[in-house]
């Protein structure tokens, strides 16, 4: 990539057109609409906090998301809060990468062009999202879609989310449907499968659970919990006595635990189940 030239804004391995300087309002067109309201859906994030993290106003901001606003100056900012890379903001490419690095700090665009050649940066924080305009604009029509994370019990992709480690993509359910299962603030709410049969036959190993992590710290007793314990995610019943933690699980084939307190991490409680028939 060339030397980057003064009064000009690198976008990495991207540099899209019509968006070079620093300033310059860029068309609002219909699928960056889009890929904003889904970007901002993926962090759980509202009107508010995007104009508060790109430095404008909610009325601004208003005026952006509804369309009103025909160009704004506002991308490279929107962008930044968002953890985003700009060529997929604005369309000009479909792989959307987490500008954070390794290490959870924030990652220049100018920084990009070289961090995409690392193979670690790329395989934790890029995605190659097969969405289509038109996938991405039915996104925005649905309105009232979530994305949720899901909790990664198996720690490969070491991507974390809130302190906790998620897979790589969301998961999108309706605002109606969540709201069935918890009043929790839709930011707090996570999902996870594939739990082992600790569960069973309560829970089997195909059901989805719905978590709410701002429920961290053990205030009640026997229900069920997502832990970290020696290493690994876990998910049992948990009861607090005398002598620790007792990890019970519903399996009469597997025996319970029992854990000092300090040695388990809670990630949330188990508020909802979503079962195949």
């Amino acid at each position: 990539m060339s030397e980057k030239e003064p009064g000009k804004v690198v976008y990495g391995a991207f540099k899209p057109e019509g968006a070079e300087r620093d300033g310059q309002k860029v068309p609002l067109t219909p699928i960056r609409l889009a890929r904003i309201r889904l970007r901002m859906a993926e962090l759980g994030i509202g009107q508010a906090e995007l104009a508060a993290g790109a430095g404008t106003t909610p009325s601004a901001m208003s005026l952006i998301l509804s369309g009103k606003t025909k160009k704004t100056r506002h991308f490279p900012a929107m962008a930044q809060a968002m953890r985003v890379n700009m060529a997929w903001l604005l369309g000009d490419t479909e792989q959307q990468i987490e500008m954070t690095g390794l290490d959870g700090t924030p990652v220049s665009e100018s920084a990009l062009s070289e961090l995409i050649k690392m193979d670690d940066f790329m395989r934790q924080r890029a995605a190659h999202v097969p969405t289509s305009d038109d996938e991405c604009l039915k996104v925005e029509i649905e309105a009232d879609m979530v994305a949720l994370r899901e909790i990664d019990l198996s720690q490969h992709t070491r991507i974390i989310h809130q302190g906790i480690p998620v897979k790589q993509r969301p998961r999108f359910f309706s605002r109606d449907l969540l709201n069935t299962y918890s009043k929790a603030d839709a930011r707090y709410l996570m999902v996870v499968q594939d739990i082992g049969d600790a569960m069973q036959p309560t829970v089997t190993d195909s059901d989805m659970l719905l978590i709410d992590t701002s429920r961290q710290s053990l205030d009640v007793s026997d229900k069920v919990w997502v832990y970290i314990y020696a290493g690994t995610c876990m998910v049992t019943r948990l009861r607090p006595t005398p002598h620790g933690i007792r990890l019970i699980t519903d399996n009469p084939n597997l025996p319970d635990d029992t854990a000092q307190v300090e040695d388990l991490q809670i990630l949330g409680l188990v508020v909802g189940l979503l079962r195949k028939l």
